[in-house]
C-alpha cells in the first residue's frame, strides 16, 4: 500500500483495521458447505425466522472478540487506509 500511495503522490496517514466476526462465520459456513451467496441468511440481526441457528450467541460473540484482537494486532482481513497528499 505504501508503494501504491507513493505512486499516486500521497502517503499513508493512518490505517484502521476494521475486521468483523464475519470472517470467522463465513469460514465456518464454507466448511459446512453453505454457498457464500447464502451466508447473509446466517447473520445475526436478520428478521426473526429468517436466520437458521447456525451459531450460538456465544459463538457470534467469540467471532467478534477474535476479530477485535486481530484488529488490535493489525492482522485482520480488512483495513481502511487514509491517504494524504505529499
Amino acid at each position: 500500500m505504501s508503494s501504491a500511495a507513493a505512486a499516486a503522490g500521497t502517503r499513508i496517514a493512518q490505517v484502521v483495521h476494521d475486521s468483523s466476526g464475519q470472517q470467522f462465520s463465513s469460514s465456518e459456513l464454507y466448511i459446512r458447505g453453505v454457498p457464500y451467496v447464502e451466508h447473509g441468511k446466517y447473520r445475526p440481526g436478520n428478521r426473526p425466522g429468517n436466520r437458521p441457528d447456525a451459531f450460538s450467541q456465544g459463538e457470534w460473540d467469540g467471532f467478534q472478540q477474535q476479530a477485535a484482537e486481530l484488529n488490535r494486532r493489525g492482522e485482520g482481513d480488512s483495513a481502511c487506509f487514509y491517504l494524504k497528499a505529499r
